[in-house]
């Protein structure tokens, strides 16, 4: 495998979990889950490519896609996507988060097989070069989100917490489905925990044990849908 095609692998595995954090339920934590998503795929794009960045680093470089000029920019490629450039809420959200990630993850990729400085002008240029690319990205989103969404009554997930506050049980339906994984990240999209489960098993038990004090984030992944995702909060 190249490198370029494992940092692909890097970027699309971004753009689902940015995707799937974007319609949490919880204001402000769908912004930190999605932006830890994304400096996290930064850092490890630079490492298939040898090159060192730290998350700092990364984090000034991808605000440079908050800026008005970029966010113009998207709405324009989101409008030649039939349904979405219409719609308010979740769906509109999930494409977004996932758009601007691909448009980060490729542009940086760039950066990296080009050999060019990892600079805020560098990486808007070399975004603006994979438009074609986010516009696909953003299309595969919408059609995962319709399906979650017709799937949405038959496929469920939720947590409680059992015994001591930090004991956590996760509820899941996999009536249409038969099987998934579960994964738990910490806010910099580091995976802490991960585990199969499939049809009927209806629950799974998580301690989280001596982990940091903070901020996670649990995924239910099920092949071509967009991931279910929950704030936990470890205290």
């Amino acid at each position: 495998m190249s490198k370029k095609e494992k940092a692909d692998g890097i970027v699309y595995g971004a753009i689902t979990s940015a995707a799937g954090g974007a319609v949490i339920p919880v204001p402000v934590a769908d912004t930190v889950i999605i932006s830890g998503v994304q400096i996290a795929m930064v850092v490890a794009i630079s490492q298939v490519y040898d090159r060192t960045i730290s998350k700092e680093t990364a984090k000034g470089l991808i605000f440079v896609f908050a800026g008005a000029k970029f966010g113009e920019w998207l709405a324009s490629l989101v409008k030649l996507i039939p349904g979405v450039g219409s719609v308010l809420g979740g769906a509109a959200q999930l494409t977004i988060a996932g758009s601007v990630t691909a448009a980060i993850g490729f542009g940086f990729r760039n950066l990296c097989e080009k050999g060019l400085e990892f600079t805020k002008e560098n990486l808007k240029r070399e975004a603006n070069n994979e438009r074609d690319a986010v516009k696909n990205v953003a299309k595969d989103i919408e059609s995962k989100e319709k399906l979650s969404r017709e799937l949405k009554k038959s496929v469920g997930f939720r947590v409680k917490q059992t015994g001591s506050k930090n004991n956590f049980q996760f509820i899941f339906n996999l009536q249409d489905v038969t099987q998934g994984s579960v994964r738990i990240v910490n806010d910099s999209s580091e995976i802490v925990f991960a585990e199969s489960v499939k049809h009927p098993i209806s629950n799974l038990d998580w301690d989280s044990g001596l982990l940091p004090l903070g901020k996670y984030t649990a995924f239910l992944d099920i092949e071509g849908l967009i991931p279910y995702a929950i704030a936990l909060t470890v205290s």
